[in-house]
């Protein structure tokens, strides 16, 4: 089972919900995406590992399309 946004924490220290919140809207779900990417992958999780992986999966087009 996928733990909760907010029961996610970023190295800087807020939760992951907290951490989309602050994301342009069209971004969330990529970024949603490449945060349980990153848990899997077991990258520590900060602001630029998400960004990193958000856009690795959306090269792959293993993310949601959500900017289109």
């Amino acid at each position: 089972m996928k733990p909760k946004l907010d029961e996610i924490k970023l190295v800087e220290g807020m939760t992951a919900a907290e951490w989309l919140r602050t994301q342009p809207e069209k971004w969330q779900s990529v970024a949603t995406d490449a945060i349980y990417e990153c848990l899997n992958q077991k990258w520590p999780i900060t602001g630029l590992s998400i960004q990193m992986m958000a856009r690795r999966l959306m090269k792959e087009g293993n993310a949601e399309r959500a900017l289109n």
